[in-house]
């Protein structure tokens, strides 16, 4: 599994996390660190120096989308111990956030349709500079099903009007990424993304799963054989065996006497 689908498969919807409803643009503020010229061009607050700038003569940024929002609250009941301007230092107060875009190539293909798989090279930065993911740290382009919700929102609305063999920089705000609690490890909270993006293809069928690789055959290790003992003609002594202990003889009994014959009286001779 390609480590995409660790940053960008099921990110946290900062859409949901707002607790607001859309507005009218006539109400909404201006998004922050970022204006917009007659001509459209939207001017970006600074990245840091390690992101690459766009190439020499590339157009300059603009707003693919701006989204308003007005906080569903109405504060009531306030005690005179309050003092004005409660909902001021509640912060309770319009914003605003933009996805922006720069074209930095536009593709010969054909248009980009919706609820196509996309496939796609990328790089992407986190807000100091450091690589987030790439296609080339995981080894190869990378397919998505768009319009899905299956990657960050920025990825998901961010590719409207591209051609295949376009490249585009996507300037994500932490809203459309991954949100409030960012994703640990590596993303912070609240973490405005860039992602550089080129359209290879695109496809109305999911790609075929990737073919597995046949175990490395290699050469079995020599292994060493110990020939075994030789063997003798005779049977193997047994282990000496110290002799057992003879039981012990109770001393012999004292003979027992015979009984005295008296002797036999002489006959008288005649």
């Amino acid at each position: 599994m390609k480590l995409i689908a660790t940053f960008l498969l099921l990110p946290t919807l900062a859409l949901a996390q707002t607790a607001a409803k859309p507005k009218p643009a006539t109400a909404a503020a201006k998004p922050a660190g970022a204006t917009a010229s007659a001509a459209g061009c939207v001017k970006e607050p600074p990245f840091n120096p390690r992101i690459p700038a766009p190439p020499a003569g590339s157009p300059c940024a603009k707003h693919l989308y701006t989204i308003s929002t007005m906080p569903n609250v109405r504060v009531e009941n306030i005690s005179p111990l309050e003092g004005p301007g409660l909902a001021e230092r509640l912060d309770i107060k319009p914003t605003s956030f933009s996805l922006d875009y720069i074209e930095i190539k536009t593709g010969a293909g054909e248009l980009a349709a919706p609820h196509m798989y996309y496939t796609v090279n990328y790089t992407g930065y986190l807000p100091d500079g450091s690589v987030l993911d790439s296609s080339a740290i995981q080894g190869g382009p990378y397919t998505f099903l768009y319009g899905d919700h299956r990657v960050v929102e920025g990825w998901d609305t961010g590719l409207n009007g591209m051609h295949l063999g376009g490249k585009r920089r996507l300037i994500i705000p932490w809203q459309l990424a991954y949100g409030t609690q960012g994703r640990a490890p590596k993303v912070p909270p609240r973490a405005d993304l860039v992602f550089d993006i080129e359209l290879i293809s695109q496809s109305d069928k999911p790609p075929a799963p990737p073919t597995p690789k046949p175990a490395a055959t290699t050469n079995p290790p020599l292994r060493l054989t110990i020939p075994p003992a030789t063997s003798s003609t005779q049977p193997a002594a047994a282990p000496a065996t110290p002799p057992a202990a003879a039981p012990a003889t109770p001393p012999a009994a004292a003979p027992t006497p015979s009984p005295t014959t008296p002797p036999k009286p002489q006959q008288p001779q005649p």
